[in-house]
């Protein structure tokens, strides 16, 4: 058996090279294409910066107020629907922020602001230098009582119409330091109980706080009542005691009239009584006491 020696394929004859070659034009061209990549990511990169939004409110001439908002700003190549929806969906989030920032602002500088200016009178209302003296002994009753009055009965509230006063009563007494007792609402009246109630015989007594520390009181307007206008009494027996005026007076507390004003009279009378005249912060009293006179009438 003969045997061929294999023949070897020449240099020449053999397949060319396949491969790629360095410094060939496509690798220059795979090198310029991620070149070309790396800065389009470091300009992406670059874009992502974070964007701030300020928000000035100017609250009266030594307020201000600065609101900064702060986002991330990313912008993409190509831009599509989607996109420019979320960003209309931020931007209508920072004005609905900026709004409801601004009414919560206005909203806390305005209570702030009318919470340190409430109504506060000249002439706050002391409890105890208020009350006019009152006798030691019980008066206002006298033993023949005149033809038109009502049996005893304990008031239930006060109406005079034409001032705009309508207000429960309630009961008072007399204080330890010799004082007439005030009611303890700056809303309600008080009955003087050692008198006779509103329509027996004698004078009936009924105070009330002219103003507070907070504005007026029940009292407030009692100083404008004129002659000839109705003051109605409902009692608890369901009867109403109305009453017309007479006359109004104004007396100095360091020398007020007890004996007139309390004293013992013939017909079924009323006395309304608050504060009036000049208020002295240094002793926290008034300097006057205003008195109405009133008769029953029905």
């Amino acid at each position: 058996m003969s045997t061929k020696k294999r023949q070897q394929p020449s240099k020449k004859s053999r397949l060319p090279f396949l491969g790629r070659r360095r410094g060939s034009a496509a690798n220059k061209s795979k090198a310029s294409s991620r070149s070309n990549k790396h800065n389009a990511k470091g300009k992406h990169n670059a874009s992502n910066k974070t964007k701030s939004y300020r928000f000035t409110l100017q609250l009266g001439s030594s307020i201000s107020v600065e609101l900064v908002l702060k986002r991330a700003n990313r912008r993409s190549k190509k831009p599509t629907r989607r996109r420019n929806v979320k960003k209309q969906s931020i931007t209508a989030r920072v004005s609905r922020l900026v709004i409801t920032t601004t009414l919560l602002l206005a909203g806390i500088v305005g209570t702030t602001y009318y919470g340190i200016n409430l109504y506060e009178p000249d002439s706050p209302l002391p409890v105890v230098s208020y009350s006019p003296p009152v006798p030691a002994v019980k008066q206002g009753r006298i033993d023949k009582p005149p033809v038109l009055s009502m049996e005893p009965s304990s008031p239930v509230s006060l109406l005079v119409k034409d001032l705009g006063i309508d207000a429960p009563i309630i009961t008072v007494g007399r204080e330890p330091n010799g004082t007439m007792e005030l009611p303890k609402s700056f809303s309600s009246t008080g009955w003087y109980r050692f008198g006779p109630t509103p329509g027996e015989t004698g004078p009936a007594i009924i105070v009330g706080h002219v103003d507070s520390i907070r504005g007026p009181a029940v009292f407030w307007k009692l100083g404008q009542i004129a002659p000839n206008q109705l003051v109605e009494v409902k009692r608890a027996d369901g009867l109403v005691a109305k009453f017309v005026v007479t006359a109004i007076k104004q007396y100095e507390q360091s020398s007020f009239p007890t004996e007139e004003v309390y004293g013992n009279i013939d017909y079924p009378g009323l006395r309304l009584i608050t504060c009036g005249g000049q208020f002295d912060r240094a002793s926290r009293k008034y300097s006057h006491n205003i008195v109405v006179y009133a008769k029953l009438v029905k």
